[in-house]
Parts: C-alpha cells; sequence; structure tokens
C-alpha cells in the first residue's frame, strides 16, 4: 500500500488547478491574528492572488503538538476566517507537521495515523479546501519500518498517499529535502520520496537554496521529472532565521515560475508591503521600478533610499562587490537614520525601528565611534565582549 500504482484504483478529489500564488504563514518566531489573517486575504484578493497557505510554526497544535485537538473556541475563528476566504476566492491551505515525533508504525494504521486523519478532517469540516502535511525541519535520522519500508522518503510519500486516501483528496506535501543544499544529507531521498507518491500531489519546494537567489524550472528536476506539479516556496523575505535582520528588496530572480508563494516575516505592513512589492513585479518588466512602486504606495520616506542597501536581500554565496568595504558611518546616512527614528511615524515605521536602529549601532561600531558603554547597554554581552576585545 502507498505507492502510485496502488492509489490508482480509489476516487480522490484533485487540487484546485488555479496556479498556486500567494501567502505562506510558514515562518518562526512570529503567530499573526485573525485579524491580520483577514487582512492579507483581502490583500490576496485584491491582487488577483489565490492561495493562503495555513502553516504556522509557532501555533502549538500545527507541530510540536500536533495530535492535540484544537479549541472549539479556536475552531470558531477558523471557521469565520474560512468563510471570508471562501467568499473572496482565495484557497485555504491547512498546513500539519507530525514529522517531528510521527510513529511510522502507524503509516497503515494505529493511533499517530488516526490523530493526523482527525486533524485534517476537522480542518476540511471547518472550511479549509485543501491540507498540506510538511515534513520540513525534522531529524533526518530514520529507521526502516520493515522490509517494505525501508526509506525515509519512501516512508514520507506513503504517509501523504495514505493520508490523502483517508480523506478522500489530493493534498499538498512539503518533503524534508525542500531545497537542493538539503540533498546531502540524503542523497537517495527525492528518487525515494517520488517513486512512491501519487502524482496528483503538489509538492512544495524552495529551489536550490532554503533562501534562493533565483527559482528557474530546472531547480526543481528532482521532484517534477516524475511528472509532480512544484509550488515555489520562496523565502527571499523571511528573517527568521536572522531575526536582528530584515529584508526589503526587489523580488527578483523569480519571473520563470507561475507558481510561487511567499513566507516572509509575519509582522502586519511589513508583509503587506512585501505581497505589493512581489505582485507589482508580477505585473512588470522592471523589479526596481515595481519595487519603487510598493515603497510609495506605503508611503517609505526617500530618506529610506539612503539605507536601502542593508534591507535588500540576504548574501547568496560571495558578498557583493558594493560590501566589500566596511560600512562608514557617513553624515548622509547617519541624517537619514535620524528622520526615520524619529520623525517617520507610521505602522510600517514602528516593524522597522529595532532595525533602523539596530543599523545606526552597527554602523557607528563599524567606524569606532560607539563609546564602550554605549556597546555593552546595546548589545548582547558575548557580542559587546567581542567587540570590545576587538
Amino acid at each position: 500500500m502507498g505507492g502510485k500504482n496502488n492509489l490508482a484504483s480509489y476516487e480522490m478529489k484533485a487540487l484546485a488547478t488555479t496556479p498556486c500564488v500567494g501567502y505562506i504563514e510558514g515562518y518562526y518566531g512570529r503567530l499573526p491574528s485573525w485579524a491580520m489573517r483577514t487582512e492579507l486575504l483581502e490583500q490576496l484578493h485584491h491582487h488577483g492572488m489565490s492561495s493562503y497557505f495555513y502553516a504556522p510554526k509557532e501555533d502549538p497544535q500545527h507541530r510540536l503538538h500536533w495530535r492535540e485537538p484544537y479549541s472549539e473556541h479556536w475552531r470558531d475563528d477558523f471557521k469565520r476566517w474560512c468563510a471570508v476566504a471562501q467568499k473572496l476566492s482565495i484557497n485555504t491551505i491547512a498546513g500539519i507537521a507530525p514529522g517531528l515525533d510521527f510513529n511510522f508504525k502507524h503509516v497503515n494504521g494505529g493511533e499517530d495515523l488516526a490523530a493526523l486523519v482527525d486533524k485534517a478532517q476537522q480542518f476540511l469540516d471547518d472550511g479549509a479546501t485543501s491540507i498540506a502535511l510538511l515534513m520540513d525541519d525534522i531529524n533526518r535520522q530514520f529507521n526502516a519500518i520493515d522490509n517494505n519500508v525501508q526509506f525515509e522518503g519512501q516512508a514520507h510519500a506513503m504517509l501523504a498517499n495514505v493520508l490523502s486516501e483517508q480523506i478522500g483528496c489530493a493534498i499538498y506535501v512539503v518533503p524534508r529535502v525542500y531545497a537542493k543544499e538539503l540533498k546531502h544529507e540524503s542523497v537517495d531521498y527525492a528518487q525515494h520520496f517520488v517513486q512512491n507518491l501519487n502524482n496528483r500531489h503538489v509538492i512544495f519546494h524552495c529551489g536550490t537554496h532554503i533562501v534562493s537567489q533565483s527559482t528557474e524550472s530546472n531547480h526543481f528536476n528532482d521532484y517534477a521529472q516524475a511528472g509532480h506539479r512544484i509550488v515555489v516556496w520562496d523565502n527571499l523575505y523571511a528573517n527568521d532565521y536572522c531575526p536582528r535582520r530584515l529584508f526589503v528588496g526587489p523580488w527578483t530572480g523569480r519571473s520563470q515560475m507561475k507558481e510561487i508563494m511567499l513566507n516572509p516575516t509575519g509582522m502586519p505592513a511589513t508583509d503587506a508591503l512585501l505581497l505589493d512589492i512581489m505582485a507589482f513585479t508580477f505585473n512588470s518588466d522592471d523589479a526596481d521600478l515595481a519595487h519603487r512602486q510598493a515603497l510609495d504606495k506605503h508611503v517609505v520616506p526617500e530618506q529610506f533610499l539612503a539605507v536601502a542597501r542593508y534591507f535588500s536581500h540576504p548574501p547568496f554565496g560571495d558578498i557583493p562587490n558594493n560590501q566589500k568595504n566596511h560600512p562608514v558611518a557617513t553624515d548622509k546616512l547617519l541624517d537619514a537614520l535620524e528622520f526615520l527614528l524619529w520623525k517617520w511615524k507610521t505602522p510600517l515605521s514602528r516593524e522597522w525601528y529595532p532595525y533602523l536602529f539596530g543599523l545606526k549601532h552597527d554602523l557607528h561600531i563599524a567606524s569606532a565611534t560607539l563609546p564602550q558603554i554605549r556597546i555593552r547597554k546595546t548589545q548582547l554581552e558575548p557580542l559587546a565582549s567581542a567587540l570590545i576585545k576587538s
């Protein structure tokens, strides 16, 4: 049970064929309110985007305590939110992430499979239009279940197949090897995964890296060659892995992919800006112009342009030529920061305040103009000690 041929005989509700474009609530560190989620639905609708992927790492019942059912109060909120999404024609993908401790001895029946099916069915009953199984960010150690299930990728595909059979519909799946840079951990994972995964299921994948500089169709060959539909999980603006940093630069290197969803920051005003950057870029041949149009829409002052390079993109391997020299606390930079910190007052400015102030400190530290007492006050002790010693 679990292979492609074995699943061909039963009726399974197919996933929507509308291209998946939209928002992924898939980051660590922040848990949006229902009000923010509703505002995001309205923005997706405004831009003609199709999908919202509910997969918050900070929801205990999604990941850490996935077996626990949601409370009636939570379910009422979820039902109301899904009703709004339905009115706006937004596909709501509800994710479950059991990979931390799922007992694969239960993959064909048992308590863990029953808990997983119950939660998926509850999501569907409460208004979600589709289900996603997430096996990302888990320990790569895997013990063979028996002679029929010996490989991790095989087991993950089998779980996806059995879950979909139980709930009667195809699902979205995030494999453990969800970027090419993870392939070295398990060279044969993708092969075993796609050989056993029913072709009706859709795979989320990040591309060459967890945070990819660009996404092109050939970056997904390990999964797409087997005939599976691929949706890009885009971490370009994610900062949960570096929470002292903020990335709000142009949305570049993604023009080839028609199915792509953004996993951003969890900050309401920032994510609204980032969705606008994405939407404007979809409709433009000039990513820089689209970026500037989005900044203007959100009333970002022109002073931000003086410091924008520090908030553009994460580094992708080599350090760009314009960032090889140590930053200098020029009067122009410091004047721009003073304006942004003290004279710009919007929801966006309040979200960016710690990052702007952090840049101010960094510029003074790099220029050796921040007194030691200020270093001690503004930096955590390990970094402060290292800076003072150097």
